[in-house]
This record gives structure tokens, sequence and C-alpha cells, in this order.
């Protein structure tokens, strides 16, 4: 489908208006100890804000090779701010507190600036990862059988990559982030 920037715009401008990842981690729209169940929409409407308190946008394309990633949306080469760009295709196949951590992630990598101050790796990606989970903790949506749960996805789906360690390795280094 051919890339129409009025579309986007009003596409952006949705999302925009959505509601929020409130304080360090997430919004009233996500009930303390539930996950909202329509990843479809819910995890789109979620939004977090950048290093520089910028609202991020998130937006579908079930083309990319993983389930999220974080970006910055650039337009004729001008930075227009940051994105999460999410895969509801694969994330929709995840358990509901994976779905949550992996959303949280995407947002960590942004709210530390990732974007901005880093360089790829695996300690970058660890930082999201702590990032997620104790966001997730302290705001109370998750429990430890939860952070069991994500373990469990860690350990079975993730692929390790230049920037990802083993999902053996991720999973373990969660129990690292609570303490």
């Amino acid at each position: 489908m051919p890339f129409k920037p009025l579309s986007f715009f009003v596409l952006s401008l949705s999302f925009m208006l959505a509601p929020v990842f409130g304080g360090s981690a997430f919004s009233a729209q996500v009930q303390k100890g539930q996950i909202q169940s329509d990843v479809r929409t819910k995890l789109l409407e979620s939004k977090c804000v950048d290093y520089y308190k910028r609202p991020v946008l998130h937006v579908r394309n079930d083309t990319i090779g993983d389930v999220a990633l974080a970006n910055v949306m650039r337009l004729q080469g001008v930075n227009m701010g940051p994105m999460t760009i999410v895969n509801i295709n694969r994330l929709s196949k995840l358990s509901r507190a994976s779905q949550l951590f992996f959303i949280a992630h995407e947002c960590g990598h942004h709210v530390l600036g990732h974007l901005y101050f880093r360089s790829p790796g695996q300690s970058v990606e660890q930082e999201a990862d702590c990032y997620a989970i104790r966001s997730l903790i302290r705001g109370g949506f998750f429990t430890l059988k939860d952070v069991e749960t994500v373990q469990s996805d860690l350990r079975d789906y993730a692929q390790p990559s230049n920037y990802h360690a083993t999902g053996q390795k991720r999973a373990d280094a969660l129990i690292e982030c609570m303490e």
C-alpha cells in the first residue's frame, strides 16, 4: 500500500491523543493486576514519553521481524519525534504479561534516551528490560507470577542477535533487575 502523508498524520494524531502510560509506567487504562485483553487496540493506545518528555507514537506494522521496536520518526530527513513500531500479529501470540512487558521495554528505550545517547547493544537492551520490569512492578501491574511468565516466554521465544542476549540470559537477568 503506498504511503499517504495525510492518512499517516491522522493516524498519528489519533495515537497522540490516546490514553498514556502515566508516571513511570502506565495509567489507569490498565487496572492493577490485570492487563487489557484486546491487544489489537489497547496496547497501541498506550503511550509513553521519551527522554525529552515528548509523547511516543505507537504505530502498527505487522511486517517488522520483531515484536516491537523503538525508533525516531523522520519525514524527509526531519526528526518528527519518537515512535514505537508494533507487530501486533507477533505480539498477540504472547502471554498478556509478555505483551505488556515488551511495550514497556520499548518505552524504556525512549524514556532512557537510548535513541539519542547510546549505541545499540546488549547492555542497552538489558537496561530496557530492567526499566520494563521495575516500572510494571512499581506501578502495581506485575506480580512475581507475571515476571515468571515473561521469563518463560523469553526462554521459549526470544531470539539472540547482535543486540539481544539469548532468551535464557535475558530471563535470568530479570531477577537481577528487581534487586
